[in-house]
């Protein structure tokens, strides 16, 4: 959607997924249930108010509330189990959605 609003065209051999996010950049609302940053194994998922968010593949997931603690200092993770599993339910299934995907990913060097 993004591309074609700037008037390119895609590549045949990719597969694009999401949502049209023209409305919300507008000043409109999102599109999107939940937002995902991931790289190298670092990931963070927003839904709402709630973020959760790990240094990388291995390491816990901690949550924050993003309304009443947003420079993410409280991790709630212990205190709101039920909310953490869900949003890891939410990030398990964009990984699954993401890993079925077509197209290979391009390598990310550092």
């Amino acid at each position: 959607p993004l591309a074609a609003a700037a008037g390119a065209s895609g590549k045949p051999d990719r597969v694009l997924d999401g949502r049209d996010p023209l409305a919300a950049l507008g000043g409109g609302d999102s599109p999107h249930q939940f937002i995902v940053s991931y790289l190298s194994g670092a990931a963070a998922l927003r839904a709402g108010k709630w973020k959760i968010v790990r240094g990388d593949s291995g390491a816990a997931w901690e949550l924050y509330d993003l309304q009443t603690n947003p420079i993410e200092s409280r991790d709630l993770a212990g205190s709101q189990p039920k909310e953490l599993e869900r949003l890891v339910a939410l990030f398990r299934q964009w990984e699954s959605d993401v890993h079925r995907d077509a197209s290979q990913p391009v390598p990310y060097k550092r």
